[in-house]
């Protein structure tokens, strides 16, 4: 479908640019903190003796500081321990594994979309009948509200709603509709998306006081 697409290409390009883009925002902000020496990186260090700058400092030599600069969601610019951030997975280093990860995405996206619709709705829903990839499809056909063909164009709001309660394995009836089940999915799909993330905390330079958070792929 052509919202799958649309999000495969979309989410291929964050994940692959996330930490990059908030990493170069953060130093580009937070350059005058802590200036690259011009043989090899001399950090700054807090009270605490930990070090902190930027990912752009170290990447000649390859050795972080014990802080490094990041913008949080929040827009301040502050410092993530890089013993954290260096556990998160790497973005997808070729197009094979971007195709892999995205796989992977949709099907644990799917699963969650059932179970937190189950949940929501407060129905049961018999797993074993469920297609979870077609609930999905389901849902993000009624939240576009159309559908393409070649030379043709039209609404499937009610048939989307109908696919998606048969790929629940429940009545249509269980289902609100119109602007109540756009809710609903509206928030199931937030939930399944803030699953894709950690939140990291943010600190100032001192690495104690925390001023926001940077949100890493999961």
């Amino acid at each position: 479908m052509a919202t799958r697409s649309m999000e495969r290409a979309l989410w291929v390009g964050f994940v692959s640019l996330i930490f990059a883009a908030c990493l170069v925002v953060g130093y580009l902000i937070a350059s005058s903190i802590a200036q690259a020496d011009a043989s090899e990186p001399e950090y700054k260090k807090n009270s605490d003796g930990l070090t902190y700058g930027t990912v752009i400092e170290a990447s000649p030599w390859g050795e972080m500081p014990d802080l490094v600069a990041v913008m949080a969601t929040n827009g301040e610019v502050g410092y993530v321990y890089w013993s954290v951030i260096e556990n998160t997975p790497p973005p997808p280093a070729n197009p094979e594994e971007a195709e892999r990860y995205m796989n992977d995405k949709i099907a644990r996206d799917s699963v969650l979309l059932v179970e937190f619709l189950a949940e929501d709705l407060d129905v049961e829903v018999n797993t074993g009948a469920v297609n979870a990839l077609l609930a999905y499809e389901s849902a993000e056909a009624y939240m576009v509200g159309q559908r393409t063909a070649p030379g043709v164009m039209w609404t499937v709001d009610e048939e989307a709603r109908i696919s998606l309660a048969e790929s629940l394995n429940i009545d249509a009836a269980d289902l609100p509709e119109g602007i109540e089940l756009r809710g609903l999915l509206t928030r199931v799909f937030s939930r399944v998306q803030n699953e894709n993330f950690v939140e990291i905390p943010v600190y100032l330079e001192d690495g104690k006081t925390q001023i926001g958070v940077f949100r890493a792929p999961a």
